[in-house]
This record gives structure tokens, sequence and C-alpha cells, in this order.
């Protein structure tokens, strides 16, 4: 009678056994964040892992470096709103008052071009070797280009305006549109006005040495 008691008890300790061990299996791949399946094959729990989840790519917060140097050939210079690095690499609150100012020429019978814009670093030490070349020292020649270090146009924030007419007008229009002449000398060089462009234009310098 008693044997036969503990035979019947015996599928029900096994029964009991193997549940007890699922659950502790399904707990652990709770942590390890893995479920093991038939066959050897796992299947994930709760959602990718760390070490999935670090995988994905992150985008970059970086602009991108316009192509080429910002070279513009020839005298009469490029359109305001021409795909090139010289227009490309300017600060997008310059080029949206660039581009103010050229709707407004455009009214007034003149047409805004652009001689020079963002520049490289590379292009901007040529600039200036050529400079020091011409003025004989290097003193003589930062009156008219800087250092790359220095210059606004290889940050993007100043514009070179031509031709001469489109250079008049802008430099007694310009603050309308968010631009203000910065150079005595240079009678084509522009950058935004302060407060990005809401605000008024600083007197003018003799010169770029002069920012020093």
């Amino acid at each position: 009678m008693h044997t036969e008691a503990r035979r019947n008890r015996i599928p029900i300790l096994l029964a009991l056994i193997a549940a007890a061990a699922t659950v502790t299996a399904v707990a652990l791949a709770g942590c390890s964040g893995k479920l093991h399946a038939p066959g050897g094959t796992t299947m994930p729990v709760g959602g990718p892992s760390a070490a999935q989840r670090t995988e994905q790519p992150q985008q970059s917060q970086q602009p991108q470096q316009p192509e080429g140097d910002g070279s513009i050939q020839g005298d009469n210079g490029i359109a305001v709103d021409a795909d090139h690095a010289a227009i490309t690499g300017l600060k997008p609150e310059l080029h949206a008052a660039l581009l103010r100012a050229a709707e407004g020429a455009k009214e007034a019978g003149v047409e805004l071009r652009v001689t020079s814009g963002w520049r490289s670093r590379e292009l901007q030490q040529q600039l200036l070797d050529a400079a020091v070349q011409q003025y004989g020292s290097e003193a003589e020649a930062s009156k008219w280009v800087d250092t790359p270090d220095r210059s606004l146009h290889v940050t993007g924030d100043a514009v070179d305006v031509g031709m001469l007419d489109a250079s008049i007008w802008l430099g007694d229009n310009g603050q309308r549109f968010g631009l203000c002449r910065a150079f005595e000398n240079e009678r084509w060089h522009f950058e935004l006005a302060p407060d990005g462009g809401t605000g008024q234009c600083p007197a003018l310098l003799p010169d770029p040495s002069f920012r020093r």
C-alpha cells in the first residue's frame, strides 16, 4: 500500500522539478537578455541588448566641408545663389542677408555678384603669400589680406561684392538687409550686421589690420 503511494508520487515530483527548472531558466534569460529555444538557438528577450543599441550609427552634427577651395575665376564673379563653394560655405545668416540684398538691388536696377566668399585655409594662405610679394612685407600685406587664423572669409562670415556700382549701392543700402561694410580701404567687403543682422553697423575700420 505504502509502496504503491510512493510510486504515484514520483511522476508528480518529477513534473514539479521540471516546472521549477523552466521558471529558473526564464528568470536567468531575463537577466542575460536571451532565451534558449529548442535546438540550441537563442531569442532576444526585452528588446535589443545594450551592445546592439550601441552598434547603430550616430548622426554627425558637423557641417559638411564645401567642395573646392572657394576660388572664383574671372572678374565678374558669380551669382549670389550659385552652387559654388564660395557661396555654400557662407554662414546661413550671412547668405540669407545677401539674398535679401540682391532682391533689393535688383529692384533698383543693380545686380549683386560675389567676387569672393568662403575660402579654404589653403586659398587664404596663397592670397596672403601673393600679397606679401606684391607689397613687400607681411605688415603691408595684412592691410589687404588677413591670415587664415583671422580671416572671416575662412569661417564663412565675410563676402566680397562686385562690380563697382554694386559695391557702392550695397555700401549705401546694406544695413537695411543686415549687411555692413567693414573697412574703409575695401569698398567690396561686407559682413553680417551685429545681433544676427538686426543691429546697427559699426564704424568702418581703416583696414583689416586694425581688427587685431
